[in-house]
């Protein structure tokens, strides 16, 4: 994956989405269950989205921040 950006955002998608679960079970008893389906939901994306991309630089053996493969950086 070439594009800098995108590979930050979906690096940073799964830690948003873990600290928006956590919130969201935080503060459950504030919230009505609309709004904590709704903050569970998005926080469920993230994560999702997040873990697929480290799935995939694990397969991949590229670390996720990094343009380069692992195999390429040992020799």
């Amino acid at each position: 994956m070439k594009n800098k950006g995108l590979r930050y955002y979906l690096y940073a998608s799964f830690g948003v989405g873990n600290i928006g679960f956590l919130l969201c079970r935080r503060f459950s008893d504030r919230l009505t269950d609309f709004e904590l389906g709704v903050g569970e939901g998005i926080s469920f994306v993230f994560i999702l989205t997040g873990t697929a991309y480290l799935i995939y630089c694990a397969i991949n053996k590229q670390h996720p921040l990094q343009e380069k493969s692992l195999e390429c950086q040992k020799k």
